[in-house]
């Protein structure tokens, strides 16, 4: 259960993104070398996480034949990573795993929206975008999945609030404001107030303008070398 005493919710420890993806706790999956190294270059783990054997061979493959060197020994924050991956290569699944790793992210801050100074409670999406619509909701649906059979989310999904191609979760400070107003710590009965979740994951297709404009913490992108505009 979670129990919450003050209106300012503190910071949690996060874990890294390899360990949540890899460890029991959180994803339990076996990413392939090119997933782990994408993993790994984004949130600057190559010092934590040396390269093994199937993770030097790709790189020395990305270097001999395609001239891409990839910075180990950078530390510079990485604000956007492009990735040319063909089909069946495993891109929906990474996807996944950053979308869900954010969340996670996001979560730890306490209050994010305050960390970033945005207004109180102001809606922070993390959003996927592709060519249409049903593509759109591939890597949705496989997000959601996971979020909902992940034990660490479960107390921070706002289940009246969801639909086929959004999924809104409540933050720590979300959690303790409604406890504040209903004199509960949490639980399905503070949650029936009617103060949604201030997170949102999102599909939407090429298409709608009006997503524009939006607090947009992680922005992903499918197939954008064959998006018209």
């Amino acid at each position: 259960s979670l129990i919450l005493n003050s209106i300012d919710a503190q910071p949690m420890p996060c874990v890294d993104a390899l360990t949540f993806v890899t460890s029991p706790e959180y994803l339990g999956q076996d990413p392939f070398p090119f997933q782990k190294c994408a993993l790994k270059t984004m949130y600057r783990l190559w010092e934590k996480y040396p390269a093994d054997a199937e993770e030097a061979e790709f790189l020395k493959q990305e270097r001999e034949e395609w001239g891409i060197d990839v910075d180990l020994r950078s530390e510079a924050a990485v604000s956007h990573l492009i990735l040319v991956v063909g089909r069946r290569g495993g891109k929906t699944t990474l996807m996944s795993y950053v979308a869900t790793y954010s969340v996670l992210q996001l979560i730890c801050l306490g209050n994010p929206q305050a960390y970033y100074g945005l207004s109180d409670r102001q809606p922070i999406h993390l959003m996927h975008v592709a060519g249409r619509e049903e593509q759109a909701k591939e890597i949705f649906n496989l997000s959601r999945d996971i979020i909902s059979r992940v034990g660490f989310f479960k107390p921070y999904i706002d289940f009246e609030k969801n639909n086929s191609n959004t999924l809104r979760l409540f933050t720590p400070y979300d959690l303790a404001l409604i406890a504040k107003r209903v004199g509960t710590e949490g639980g399905e009965e503070s949650k029936r107030t009617g103060l949604p979740g201030s997170l949102y994951i999102e599909s939407v297709p090429t298409v709608a303008a009006t997503n524009r404009g939006k607090s947009i913490y992680l922005l992903m992108i499918s197939e954008f070398a064959h998006l018209q505009r």
